[in-house]
């Protein structure tokens, strides 16, 4: 995997010791030692696949970040789970981080109930990208799924690029998208994928569906 380098524009930092920092299915904020002109990571890209189990929809994202090599501490992320009445309880099932070249390897989290998410223990980055892949599971009580994407706003930036993808039960048609997703083979079967550059979301992913027993 090639590394990315980017030239991270400055802009203000608030005053807080806690940063906004993870957008998309990351909410976040940011515990970090002293402050610089840049921020210690910029959410760069993500690829996200949202499967519907029977009564589970299960969310696999892989995000990119970009480093700034002067920050040399661990930081704390907070992922947040959509906090929906027609969706249940939700729980991480892994997370994963990675420099590009190395193995992935196993990052610490635990639950942050109050706030209705997890929190990360990300490592100091050696490099100038990292990446890192969460799995989690939350439940659903009907044909509606949704995944977290406004919260993209608590950075400068937009995201470089997305690219979202959206596999249904068998036999089910999907009634409404919250974004123009559109028929593909993915993995040798039937997906509805959703590509952008720039993402600057104004709506988070939802998907609405007919069961196929209906």
């Amino acid at each position: 995997m090639s590394i990315i380098r980017s030239n991270c524009r400055k802009r203000p930092i608030a005053s807080s010791r806690f940063l906004p920092l993870l957008a998309v299915a990351i909410g976040t904020t940011l515990a970090a030692g002293p402050l610089t002109a840049e921020p210690p990571l910029r959410f760069h890209s993500e690829v996200i696949t949202l499967r519907v189990l029977p009564d589970t929809l299960e969310v696999a994202g892989d995000y990119r970040f970009v480093c700034n090599p002067s920050f040399q501490e661990t930081m704390r992320l907070f992922y947040p789970y959509p906090a929906d009445s027609l969706l249940g309880g939700a729980r991480m099932v892994s997370l994963h981080g990675r420099e590009p070249g190395d193995e992935w390897r196993v990052l610490e989290y635990w639950d942050d109930r109050p706030f209705k998410g997890v929190r990360w223990t990300v490592p100091v980055p050696h490099g100038d990208t990292l990446d890192v892949r969460a799995v989690y599971r939350q439940t659903i009580r009907s044909t509606y799924a949704r995944y977290i994407v406004t919260s993209t706003k608590k950075w400068a930036d937009p995201l470089e690029t997305a690219r979202f993808i959206i596999h249904l039960p068998e036999g089910a048609k999907p009634t409404a998208f919250s974004y123009d997703f559109e028929p593909a083979t993915v993995e040798g079967v039937t997906a509805y994928v959703y590509e952008a550059t720039d993402f600057w979301p104004d709506r988070d992913i939802i998907v609405e569906w007919a069961d196929p027993s209906d």
